[in-house]
Parts: C-alpha cells; sequence; structure tokens
C-alpha cells in the first residue's frame, strides 16, 4: 500500500537529519511523488505571485507544509530548514504503530496455525480410535506361540508340587510317630517299679 505523502515527507525530514533542505529541494520532492506536474513545478519556482487560481493555491498549500514540519533554521547551512522536533516525534509514533500492527498481524497468523494443528490432531486421534474399534486386532505367529495354552506342561507342574505336598506329609507323619514313641518310652518302666513296691 502507498504511503500517505505526509508520512513521506516526514520521513523526507528524518533522512535530511540536522542538515535539513530548502524550499526548492522541496518542492522537487512533491513533484516527485506526483503532486505537481513539470509545468507547475517551473511556473512556482519563477514567480508564484504572478499566478492565480490552482497554481498559487498548491503553492501555498506546499508553502505551509513546508513550515509546519521544517520550522528549525538548520545549523549546517543558512537557506535550510530542518525538521522540527514535534514533527519527528510524530514519525516515531506513526512507526510504533506500524510496528504493533505488524506484531499483531503476526501473533494472529501463529494463533490460526497453532488451532489449525490442534483441530487436525483431534480429527486424527479420533480417526485412529474409530479405526481401532471397527478393525479387529491382528497378532503374528509369535505373540500366538506366546499366549498358546500347553495343557502337558502345567499338568506336569502339577504333579511335581503334589508329589512335593505328599512327601512332606510323608515325613511330618514319620516325625510324629518318633516323637510319639520318644514320649511314651520311658513312662513304663517308673509304671511297673511303684506298683512292685506297693506289695
Amino acid at each position: 500500500m502507498k504511503e500517505d505523502i505526509y508520512i513521506r515527507i516526514l520521513k523526507l525530514g528524518k533522512e535530511k537529519g540536522l542538515r535539513g533542505l530548502s524550499r526548492d529541494e522541496f518542492r522537487d520532492f512533491i513533484h516527485k511523488n506526483g503532486y505537481l506536474t513539470n509545468d507547475e513545478l517551473k511556473k512556482i519556482k519563477e514567480s508564484p505571485k504572478e499566478y492565480s487560481g490552482e497554481i498559487k493555491e498548491k503553492s501555498s498549500l506546499i508553502s505551509g507544509l513546508f513550515n509546519e514540519v521544517f520550522n528549525t533554521p538548520s545549523w549546517l547551512e543558512d537557506d535550510k530548514q530542518k525538521m522540527s522536533i514535534d514533527s519527528y516525534f510524530k514519525l516515531l509514533e506513526y512507526e510504533e504503530l506500524v510496528d504493533a500492527r505488524k506484531t499483531a498481524k503476526s501473533a494472529r497468523r501463529f494463533s490460526v496455525v497453532a488451532i489449525v494443528i490442534s483441530l487436525v490432531a483431534i480429527f486424527v486421534s479420533s480417526g485412529i480410535a474409530i479405526y481401532q474399534t471397527i478393525v479387529p486386532s491382528k497378532m503374528d505367529s509369535e505373540q500366538i506361540k506366546e499366549l498358546k495354552y500347553n495343557g502337558s506342561s502345567i499338568a506336569s507342574k502339577l504333579n511335581i508340587i503334589i508329589e512335593n505336598n505328599t512327601n512332606q506329609i510323608k515325613e511330618l507323619k514319620r516325625i510324629n510317630k518318633n516323637l510319639t514313641r520318644q514320649s511314651s518310652g520311658p513312662s513304663s518302666p517308673s509304671n511297673g517299679t511303684g506298683s512292685s513296691a506297693g506289695r
């Protein structure tokens, strides 16, 4: 988008800096930007007071605009005016506004991209979930082999457990029987001795 002529004038003043520019240079700038024809520029430079109508009006507008923006005498050249402080700060405010708009536009673009990515992720995850519910799961031969029931191995392990328990029970019975014999053995002689003494 083409910038407003006033913004271009402010940028011209910033570009010229402390050196400033003359009225003729300012008129040339206006002419290059298409606001004055060659004939109008020539007549204004020669003697604007001799002309009336549109040329005189344009000459007054150009002079007023020059006096508004370049109203401080240049330190370097006597016939030139430099940009005023007020005009300089107006340009800074404009540039800050442009930067803020660019930042907001960029942030808006990133937010749109983030929303699109999140929506795509939702649709993909939903599609995967629906696919898994519709299509039956398949296992390869190795997985089936690992999960396959092996009755003979289970039966052999159960037999070993039962046999170990049986042996343990037999061993406990043997130990119990020995303990019973040991506890009943010493008591018989004492009973016999007591009965003979009574007689």
